[in-house]
């Protein structure tokens, strides 16, 4: 069972990486009326892959204690 919810959380975070990056791509103006240019986005690229390495980090952490679990049964 652990399994398929692994899965579906890390389809759910790809889903949700892939739609931010495409946002900040096309968006023309942000939320704050800030006109995009190319050193906008890419600092909004920068901040959301700083977070996908955060969720990257627990979720190594998460697999890590789950495979350590699986071996003590």
């Amino acid at each position: 069972m652990q399994h398929k919810v692994w899965w579906i959380v890390n389809l759910f975070f790809a889903a949700a990486f892939i739609s931010g990056a495409v946002l900040i791509l096309l968006r023309q103006v942000d939320g704050a009326g800030h006109v995009e240019t190319p050193g906008s986005r890419l600092a909004a690229l920068a901040v959301l892959g700083t977070f996908l390495l955060l969720i990257v980090i627990v979720e190594l952490i998460v697999w890590a204690v789950m495979r350590a679990s699986r071996k003590r049964n």
